[in-house]
């Protein structure tokens, strides 16, 4: 619907609830939600703030920094969320959205999923080591198996994501900490 669609159940729409444990994922519901129901928004509002000394571009600001969550939200983070239950395919599933999100054109919104690092807990030294169950890391599991001795651990294994322009593979991410799993 976001993109101009209509699904054939038709469309039913709730009052927004509690943010709960899935923050991130509510946000831009709420974002979504927000950007296709602007026409319903009283624009007297947005004159009276303008009226107090802001800029008279502010509405739009906050439109477009939603329309920004939300075509962030439809197009790359929807098929992470839905394949996050699976907890051997966790890893490859937050390595594959932290390379899409090197490859999104909209910087600030890609600054701001990151540092929501909740998306990332499986790239850390410790969890990396579910991938070894995964079925689908099949082609890479040597390459894994391999950076074990050579990647030193650190002290502090919770927590590991190294943003940088290059996409990284699972073995950046594995050190002899992974062990401990």
């Amino acid at each position: 619907m976001f993109f101009g669609g209509i699904s054939p159940r038709g469309i039913h729409f709730r009052y927004p609830g509690a943010v709960h444990c899935a923050r991130w994922m509510a946000r831009a519901i709420y974002s979504i939600k927000m950007v296709l129901f602007r026409s319903q928004y009283n624009l007297q509002k947005q004159q009276e703030v303008s009226r107090r000394g802001s800029s008279a571009s502010y509405g739009q600001t906050v439109w477009n920094h939603l329309k920004s969550v939300g075509v962030f939200a439809t197009r790359i983070y929807v098929r992470y969320w839905f394949q996050c239950p699976s907890g051997t395919g966790a890893p490859r599933n937050d390595l594959d959205l932290l390379n899409e999100l090197f490859l999104y054109p909209d910087k600030d919104v890609v600054k701001a999923a990151i540092d929501f690092d909740c998306h990332m807990w499986y790239l850390s030294e410790h969890l990396i080591a579910s991938a070894f169950f995964d079925e689908k890391v099949s082609h890479e599991k040597r390459l894994v198996v391999a950076a074990l001795p050579r990647n030193v651990g650190s002290e502090d294994t919770l927590k590991r994501i190294y943003p940088s322009k290059e996409p990284h593979s699972l073995p950046n991410f594995v050190t002899t900490s992974s062990l401990q799993f």
